[in-house]
């Protein structure tokens, strides 16, 4: 069964440089090296959170990122980059323009709206989405649990995401890490533009940190592999892609929540690789 991999970082984590935390860095050989020993065919990469993401800094840092993700779809396609933007900084916003015209990008990753203070769904009439439609580019959306210091100031929650995809019919969304959990996960996936990757699942240990502070009720004290059969039960095994979160989480965890799933191996199969297949054609997959 192919495994295709949508949320996988390579670049380096300033942030847990600074802190004295792990991981720091992951390079695209450390990560294809995890790809071969899993069977994992290919990977969507993203930059490790940058400090235009973390902590509002230079929009150089994510510049800097971009093209190590650049880099690495040269040295192996694939490696398939999906850049970082800090939507309250111009030239962030600029370089993804320049990323889609003259390295022909599938799609973006938006991530950490709190340290940027920029509420998700401020998103609606930014000049970033005009952008995004103009070139066709897929957005893949950080979503954030409602528990974060400053929450409260900043929508980083899955409700305020689907209010952007309303808005943006004709843009293809990935939420990441299953919308937390929360309880409009199902108005969600209801949305013919939305899908959701299940990066991050492996935190099991760390589930109440994990799911957001407002979780579907039906899937609350539920097992990583409850949780993917559950939703595959509710019908919603077309809109659900398999990610990992490497290194932040491993492939041999991640990928088991998924093998171990009480579903059918052709609702694995689509988890796996043919959502996502569909999602970026097969122009995206092979260039």
């Amino acid at each position: 069964m192919e495994i295709i991999d949508c949320h996988a970082n390579i670049g380096w984590d300033i942030s847990n440089l600074r802190k004295n935390l792990i991981p720091v860095e992951q390079s695209f050989n450390n990560l294809l090296e995890k790809m071969d020993y899993y069977k994992v065919s290919k990977a969507i990469t993203v930059p490790f959170p940058s400090p235009g993401g973390q902590f509002n800094e230079n929009a150089s840092w994510y510049d800097i990122e971009n093209r190590y993700l650049i880099d690495a779809q040269h040295h192996s396609k694939r490696l398939i980059p999906f850049p970082g933007v800090n939507p309250n900084d111009k030239e962030s916003v600029k370089n993804i323009k320049t990323l889609a015209i003259t390295s022909n990008v599938k799609g973006i990753k938006f991530s950490h709206q709190i340290p940027m203070e920029f509420p998700i769904d401020k998103l609606i009439g930014h000049d970033l989405m005009k952008i995004v439609q103009d070139n066709g580019l897929i957005f893949m959306m950080h979503i954030g649990t409602g528990k974060e210091r400053g929450a409260d100031d900043v929508h980083v929650t899955l409700d305020y995401a689907i209010k952007v995809a309303q808005k943006y019919l004709d843009i293809k969304f990935i939420f990441c890490h299953l919308g937390r959990l929360h309880w409009s996960i199902a108005e969600a996936l209801n949305l013919d533009n939305v899908f959701m990757d299940t990066a991050g699942l492996a935190l099991h240990k760390y589930w109440k940190q994990f799911i957001a502070l407002e979780p579907l009720d039906a899937l609350k004290g539920t097992s990583p592999q409850e949780v993917i059969e559950k939703l595959v039960e509710f019908g919603h095994e077309d809109k659900l892609i398999f990610g990992s979160d490497e290194p932040y989480t491993d492939y041999k965890s991640e990928i088991g929540n998924i093998r171990n799933a009480d579903i059918s191996n052709n609702a694995k199969s689509k988890i796996f690789s043919e959502n996502i297949k569909k999602l970026l054609g097969a122009k995206g997959l092979n260039d």
